[in-house]
């Protein structure tokens, strides 16, 4: 990424609940940072609502310490765990990603609207970054626009991409720092 001259995206890596609690995740992330010279903040981690409430004081503990290395931390799936709201404004959280089974069915269910209209105010008054997951269509992105969201991700955005394809795409995608989605990719069954 750094060679076609994309040096400041972010990366972001789901950890499961093993590899979160897993002892040795501190210094690996450490030595990683130092073999690769990398900026933590270009690197986001994922974790589920279930992970951080494995273990609420070691999943706290944890995070402060790889925080502190200047890793980001989003909240993956968000709304479909048992995470506490009290918890939430104690996690050193940068960012909260609404699970898609909430922003598929805003459209026509006004219960799920109400979830995401929630959620995104919550967010933001929380002071972290919101992003809506399983943006499809046009409909979904209009009525994201309309409540402020901030980033979404999706199928109507882009379909996954083999990472074989990415190196190429990459340049003629990103437009002053945002993937532009008016491509072929939207048109493939």
């Amino acid at each position: 990424l750094d060679n076609l001259g994309f040096k400041q995206l972010k990366i972001s890596v789901n950890l499961s609940a093993s590899q979160f609690l897993d002892p040795d995740l501190l210094p690996f992330l450490r030595e990683q940072i130092k073999a690769f010279s990398r900026n933590p903040a270009q690197i986001e981690l994922e974790l589920t609502e279930r992970t951080l409430v494995a273990d609420v004081e070691q999943t706290l503990d944890t995070m402060r310490q790889i925080k502190q290395l200047g890793f980001i931390f989003s909240i993956d799936d968000f709304g479909t765990g048992y995470s506490s709201l009290s918890y939430l404004k104690q996690m050193p959280v940068d960012i909260i990603k609404i699970d898609r089974s909430f922003v598929s069915g805003m459209s026509d269910n006004s219960a799920d609207m109400q979830i995401v209209s929630s959620t995104i105010a919550m967010v933001q008054k929380l002071g972290m970054q919101v992003v809506a997951e399983g943006v499809e269509t046009s409909e979904h992105m209009r009525l994201l626009q309309d409540l402020n969201c901030e980033i979404g991700q999706g199928y109507f955005i882009s379909r996954p991409i083999a990472e074989s394809e990415l190196y190429t795409l990459l340049p003629e995608k990103i437009q002053y720092g945002v993937w532009d989605k008016l491509d072929k990719l939207n048109t493939k069954p």
